[in-house]
């Protein structure tokens, strides 16, 4: 176990000073500031030019000279209380921020509380049907893994390119809606296949996209795998046209 030499925190990186790249930036510029190459720097002709330049791009978003109370550079600012250029000289005046301080608030409540802030969820998988218990977010909570959650959203996203995206479809209520049976050939999904078996239980949109139709619960129905392959961006009554195609199939007939 090594100590970092900044924020003199443990860390196991092998043959590092610090336990960070941020901890490695923010020594690099305590130690110009200390010796006054960060000072020297700013005074630079060709930088000096370069922030005459962004000066004048920016004059109507800051209004409010200031000089830095660490490096001593004058810049613009929208705020008339600041008081450093930059966050390399905030570091080497050890301000601590009131992000910081907020989240080092947050924790000690949560310690207090005896809590990590960590809220779960379970349920049913949107896209395989899986039970599952994971931890709660903004969109995860409907999948049970990464791989669900990529299918689910490739469908979400595939109808928003067509733009037909109405609402979120969960693929086994179509399923427990239309009791499990292809609306296509009236015959039973087996609920145990998975794609690409004939029979295996897919979504097909009434209304293809190709077409017009939308990403809604209303306009997707239950249809095996291989009747939704033949029936394409077809509709039923073009379909109905060609009994053939699922009869021939072994699959069901078209009724």
């Amino acid at each position: 176990m090594k100590t970092c030499a900044h924020c003199a925190q443990p860390h196991t990186r092998a043959r590092a000073k610090y336990c960070s790249p941020l901890c490695k930036a923010r020594a690099y510029n305590k130690a110009r500031s200390a010796d006054g190459r960060l000072r020297d720097y700013t005074r630079r002709p060709e930088v000096q030019a370069r922030f005459e330049a962004w000066k004048q791009a920016n004059a109507g978003r800051y209004k409010v000279e200031r000089t830095c109370v660490v490096c001593g550079t004058t810049w613009m600012t929208k705020g008339k209380n600041a008081k450093y250029c930059t966050r390399a000289c905030q570091d080497a005046a050890g301000v601590c921020t009131w992000t910081l301080r907020r989240r080092a608030e947050v924790r000690a409540q949560r310690a207090a509380r005896g809590t990590t802030g960590t809220t779960w969820t379970s349920g049913a998988c949107w896209h395989c049907g899986a039970q599952f218990v994971a931890r709660k977010s903004k969109d995860t909570a409907k999948w049970c893994s990464r791989q669900c959650m990529y299918l689910g959203r490739w469908y979400r996203r595939r109808a928003m390119l067509q733009a037909a995206y109405v609402e979120d479809v969960n693929r086994f209520a179509v399923f427990d809606r239309d009791d499990w049976n292809c609306y296509l050939c009236d015959g039973a999904i087996d609920q145990d296949a998975v794609v690409p078996h004939p029979q295996a239980a897919t979504i097909d949109h009434v209304v293809a996209l190709a077409v017009g139709g939308e990403h809604s619960m209303a306009n997707v129905r239950a249809a095996h795998f291989l009747c939704n392959a033949i029936k394409g961006d077809r509709t039923i009554k073009g379909l109905l046209t060609r009994p053939d195609l699922l009869a021939n199939q072994g699959v069901g007939g078209v009724s």
